[in-house]
């Protein structure tokens, strides 16, 4: 970098050897549903045989788990036929 040039405008590192500045970690952010429009909705279980949990929300599905489970079902089914 030539001498000229205060600071990389890649990295922002001021010399060659330089550690470029950190970067700042986005906060994480907390999302909350409202419980409003839910109480009146019925208690849907789990859409995958033999599972008795109560699904997720906007979901038939308890979990990743158990919605992976009944997709490779359905493709052993498939391939069966």
């Amino acid at each position: 970098m030539p001498s000229a040039v205060g600071a990389c405008l890649l990295c922002g590192a001021n010399r060659p050897g330089d550690n470029p500045p950190a970067i700042p970690r986005r906060a994480k952010v907390v999302t909350t549903r409202s419980v409003l429009g839910t109480l009146s909705d019925t208690v849907k279980n789990c859409s995958f045989g033999g599972c008795l949990n109560t699904a997720r929300i906007n979901s038939k599905y308890c979990s990743r788990e158990c919605s992976n489970k009944n997709a490779r079902k359905r493709y052993k089914e498939k391939k069966s036929n």
